[in-house]
């Protein structure tokens, strides 16, 4: 299963992006996977997509790490993609 959602990153900051789709997609809350910050620096995550108009970082900018079994890409454009790795563990 596959999760795209997409976010204004000036109204929400990718971190808490992230903790939202990833908990809707292992159905429970943020407290049912480790936090956030074993896996990646969240203010280093927000700070990466701050929109505050100063280093606004290109439309291909994306950062990717696995979190609660589900590979996450968070993308300058405010897309966040949640995916399981296939069967066979590879990124495919």
């Amino acid at each position: 299963m596959e999760a795209h959602e997409r976010y204004d990153w000036s109204l929400t900051r990718p971190s808490d992006a992230v903790v939202e789709v990833v908990a809707d997609q292992v159905n429970g809350s943020s407290t049912s996977f480790g936090p956030l910050y074993d896996r990646i620096d969240p203010d280093a995550l927000d700070a990466i997509f701050r929109t505050d108009g100063s280093d606004r970082p290109g439309d291909g900018t994306r950062v990717s790490f696995r979190l609660a079994e589900r590979f996450v890409s968070v993308h300058a454009t405010g897309e966040v993609v949640v995916r399981r790795p296939v069967r066979d563990g590879t990124d495919g």
